[in-house]
């Protein structure tokens, strides 16, 4: 913490006629740090733009700037306490420069107030053109006032009340290969609002730099924020769904000291209950009550047996809970909820005993889950097979060897297992849904659901794909328009790591493919409301729709002239429950 404060006695350790001045802009220089760090500097006739609890900043006259793009005029002045200054001031300050975690500001400094009432520079515009993601242009402007005219947020309002934006219309979205810097992309300090992802702004204020971002701190914002949460459509007549959702460790009220990492675990009753609430109400509402979901981080059976039972008081709709302990440190596991419409034959992990090549552990933490099921609401058996799956999660990719081989093998033993049960049975309808933690594309170290899928990208790879499934599956993401593919948000860039595969057998059946929306644009702070739907997870979940069989012809319904004689036709029809 700094000891900085604003005394008019620390005068005599910075007198301003002892010093020669120097100008904003040459302080900030034309580098990521201050060509003065650590000298003591004197600057005179600036103009207050801002104030703050604990400093204000301040900023060259327009008639004095040098110009230069790339040199910032202003910079921030920390007093430790409240400022006895006001915007519009014109003051002289001498102090030490220090870069304060990257931020370039006056320490210990001595304020001396020479007029009042000062006109403010005009605010540097933020746009479509500038910050470019090809360059760090924010850096020249740290400490100046800027304007974003339209902007669009790239993430939902935070714990620490901040979203992140773009000044231009549109989001970031995670591309294919490496990760590269977003240069574009900035924090805006939401002034109290809850701002869902994909909301319009406008905000004007001090530029500063905080925690690895820069961040806007305006004293003018407005936004305007898409409405949340939007629902799947309504199920033809004939049609299923199977969705997956990732319930964002789903702990019950019973502490379990065996669980390393859980820091909801053993909460209590009524929080247990309410979040219980809140996804009966997501299942219900958002994804309209899937015939099949594939759930993850859940903690055990239990949960999902509440769950259901949380669901039935609500719709009167009856799920059934299937899960198997895996061995995650944290104690989450895949599993499903069923609803009456579907018979369960069959339930197995896969690959549950197999080992990491590199060391002998365990090769899933949570193991895939495979369902044998018959849809059985709509006349004759539809039979397919769910595989529900939660793979190894990206965090260490870019330096683990180790965490990049426990992807890259996991993808590969599954890939083998829906090779073999293809091969073994070429007719069966397989569908592998869930949290992947991967990208419909390569990241350019593992291409993990490529490798399931059995398509593998012209992408160098820190480990090469290979080709493991003869016929390929598809994913239904490539339905969607690219603007819809996502569903999470990492530091601003939409990406998509749940998805659905579907084997080439089910192609004819499939008749759509969503997310619905209402978690990861949501902010964090509706995570625990029980007033909304929002936030009941840091996923949005995608949903899948099929057309089954009546008569077990092999022909979609909504083709096919059922023995009744009449066509059945899906737009007429809206889904019961």
């Amino acid at each position: 913490m700094k000891t900085a404060s604003l005394l008019l006695t620390l005068a005599l350790a910075f007198p301003l006629s002892a010093q020669s001045s120097v100008e904003i802009f040459q302080i900030q220089g034309s580098g990521s740090s201050s060509p003065f760090e650590g000298q003591a500097v004197t600057t005179r006739g600036n103009i207050v733009t801002a104030v703050q609890d604990q400093g204000f900043f301040m900023q060259t006259p327009p008639s004095r700037s040098d110009g230069d793009i790339e040199t910032s005029d202003g910079i921030y002045v920390f007093t430790s306490s409240v400022p006895a200054v006001n915007v519009g001031d014109e003051v002289d300050v001498s102090g030490s420069i220090i870069e304060y975690f990257e931020l370039t500001e006056f320490d210990r400094p001595v304020v001396t107030v020479t007029g009042s009432g000062k006109p403010l520079p005009s605010p540097a515009e933020l746009d479509a053109n500038h910050p470019s993601d090809a360059r760090n242009e924010l850096e020249w402007r740290e400490g100046m006032l800027v304007r974003v005219a339209y902007g669009t947020a790239v993430a939902p309002t935070d714990r620490f009340g901040n979203f992140r934006g773009v000044a231009y219309e549109g989001r970031t979205f995670r591309e294919p290969g490496l990760e590269r810097p977003l240069f574009a992309v900035f924090e805006v300090s939401a002034n109290g609002a809850l701002v869902n992802a994909g909301s319009t702004f406008t905000a004007t204020g001090p530029l500063t730099y905080a925690f690895g971002q820069y961040r806007i701190l305006p004293d003018k914002f407005a936004h305007v924020s898409p409405l949340l949460p939007r629902a799947v459509p309504e199920r033809a007549s004939g049609e299923m769904t199977i969705a997956s959702l990732n319930v964002m460790r789903l702990y019950d009220d019973v502490n379990d000291p065996a669980i390393s990492d859980s820091q909801e675990n053993g909460t209590s009753t009524e929080i247990y209950q309410r979040r219980l609430g809140k996804l009966a109400g997501y299942i219900d509402d958002v994804l309209n009550l899937p015939d099949v979901l594939a759930v993850q981080e859940a903690e055990n059976l239990r949960v999902l047996q509440d769950l259901a039972t949380a669901i039935l008081a609500r719709s009167g709709v009856a799920y059934s809970a299937h899960l198997m302990e895996g061995a995650d440190f944290g104690g989450i596991d895949v599993g499903f909820l069923t609803r009456e419409t579907v018979r369960v034959t069959n339930v197995r992990q896969i690959g549950a005993a197999e080992r990491l090549a590199a060391d002998g552990s365990l090769l899933h933490d949570r193991p895939p889950l495979l369902i044998d099921a018959e849809y059985i609401g709509n006349g004759a058996p539809f039979p397919l097979t769910v595989i529900a799956v939660h793979q190894r999660s990206l965090s260490g990719v870019e330096t683990d060897f180790r965490v990049r081989t426990k992807r890259f093998e996991q993808a590969a033993s599954l890939a083998r297992a829906i090779d073999a049960m293809q091969k073994e049975n070429p007719a069966r309808r397989v569908v592998v849904t869930g949290d992947f933690n991967a990208f419909e594309f390569s990241d350019g170290l593992v291409e993990v659901v490529g490798m399931i899928q059995g398509i593998c990208d012209a992408v160098s790879e820190a480990i090469a794909c290979i080709d493991l499934v003869e016929t390929d599956l598809s994913n239904e993401i490539e339905r969607l328009p690219p603007s819809e593919r996502y569903s999470f948000i990492f530091q601003g860039r939409a990406q998509a790591l749940d998805h659905v595969l579907t084997s080439a057998t089910l192609e004819p059946f499939v008749r759509g493919f969503t997310f619905a929306r209402g978690n990861a644009d949501a902010p964090e702070a509706h995570h625990n409301d029980p007033a909304n739907l929002l936030r009941t997870s840091d996923h949005d979940a995608p949903v899948l729709f099929l057309m089954t069989d009546y008569d077990a012809d092999g022909i979609p319904d909504d083709i096919d002239t059922t023995p009744r004689g009449e066509e059945r036709d899906p737009r007429k029809v809206r889904r019961r429950r």
